[in-house]
C-alpha cells in the first residue's frame, strides 16, 4: 500500500496498539477509539487523505470505527491486549492483522499518543464531544434533518479540525477550569 492511500482500519489498530506497547501506554478499547479518531483527523489534514477507509461513527461515547468496535467488545473496560485479526470462515482460522508499515503513519500515530495516550478515557470522550468537533456537528445535525445513520465524513473532520482547538494539559478530570489549549488547530492545519 502506498502511504497515502486508506488503510485498513485493523491494521491502523495494530499499529496504534503496537506502538502504545513500546510507550508502555495499555489502552482499554474506548482510548483506541478516540487516539484513532484523532489520529484520522489529523492523518487527514497533513496528508490530505484519509488514514483509514471506514468512516467514523457518532455512537453515544464518541466516534467509533465499527469494525473495530465488533472486533474488541469482548475487551469492555479492560486493556486491550490482542490484536485485531480475521477468521477464514472456511477454517476458522484467525489471522492478525499485519500493521502498518509506513513513517508518515507512524509519526501521527506517535504523535497522538504522546500527546493524549496517556489522558482518561473520560477525557478523551469529554474532547471528542466538544463543541464545534466533528461528533457534535454531525450529532446536531441529525436532530434537524432526521438521519439515522451518524457517519461523520472526511469533509467534516477537516472543516473542524482546522478550527477545533483541543486541550495540551489538563487535570486529567476533564475539568475546563484546568485546561491549557493549543494556539494552533489540532490537526496543525497549514492552509498552503
Amino acid at each position: 500500500m502506498s502511504a497515502d492511500s486508506p488503510f485498513d482500519s485493523g491494521s491502523v489498530a495494530n499499529r496504534l496498539l503496537d506502538l502504545a506497547d513500546m510507550l508502555d501506554m495499555p489502552l482499554t478499547h474506548l482510548s483506541l477509539q478516540k487516539l484513532l479518531y484523532f489520529s484520522h483527523g489529523r492523518y487527514l489534514i497533513s496528508n490530505r487523505s484519509p488514514l483509514v477507509k471506514e468512516l467514523f461513527e457518532a455512537w453515544q461515547y464518541g466516534p467509533v470505527l465499527p469494525s473495530i468496535y465488533k472486533a474488541l467488545k469482548h475487551t469492555g473496560r479492560d486493556y486491550v491486549k490482542e490484536r485485531i485479526a480475521i477468521r477464514d470462515i472456511s477454517s476458522g482460522t484467525r489471522t492478525v492483522m499485519p500493521s502498518i508499515t509506513s513513517s508518515d503513519v507512524d509519526d501521527v500515530l506517535m504523535s497522538i499518543l504522546l500527546t493524549y495516550g496517556r489522558k482518561s478515557p473520560r477525557f478523551l470522550v469529554d474532547l471528542s464531544h466538544a463543541i464545534g468537533a466533528p461528533w457534535k456537528i454531525t450529532v446536531d445535525k441529525s436532530r434537524t434533518n432526521g438521519s439515522l445513520a451518524l457517519k461523520i465524513s472526511n469533509q467534516i473532520i477537516v472543516e473542524a479540525f482546522k478550527y477545533h482547538k483541543m486541550s495540551v494539559t489538563s487535570s486529567d478530570r476533564g475539568d475546563p477550569d484546568d485546561c491549557r489549549y493549543e494556539n494552533e488547530p489540532v490537526a496543525g492545519y497549514r492552509s498552503s
